[in-house]
């Protein structure tokens, strides 16, 4: 994993450092009560033209753990990102249609899809809620 990411640093200047990633990981307070000013529509919001945005959930913390199964329901390959308390998004993986990813995670936690070659578009978000363990996202 270190050498991937080494790797990833030699293509990208601007990544992050892995322990760095880990010590921001670490540092995370799931101990707090939930965000209550966060958005609570999880279909998404429409945005001007009518259409459904999908940047507008952040996750909650202080949620119990949870495993889950992240399933990509959109049409094209999309990455996958977490989306932490301060809505700062941290992409995961990479997607194709129908892929599926086991994720340990915790309630309330958002994930996002996005367009990963074309327009870069945020395709589908999803809060975990208590009693999830397969997670579709896209095919509304």
């Amino acid at each position: 994993m270190t050498l991937l990411l080494t790797l990833l640093a030699c293509i990208d200047p601007d990544a992050r450092p892995y322990e760095a990633w880990l010590a921001d990981l670490a540092a995370l307070d799931t101990s707090g009560a939930a965000d209550d000013t966060a958005p609570s529509d999880d279909t998404g919001a429409a945005d001007d033209t009518g259409g459904t945005r999908y940047d507008t959930l952040c996750s909650e913390d202080g949620g119990d753990p949870i495993e889950v199964t992240l399933i990509s329901a959109v049409d094209v390959p999309a990455d996958l990102h977490w989306v932490d308390s301060s809505c700062q998004t941290w992409n995961l993986a990479l997607m194709s249609p129908g892929d599926e990813l086991a994720q340990s995670t915790y309630t309330g936690h958002v994930f996002r899809l996005k367009d990963a070659f074309n327009d870069h578009a945020w395709l589908a978000e999803v809060r975990i809620a208590e009693g999830d363990s397969r997670v579709v996202l896209g095919g509304e």
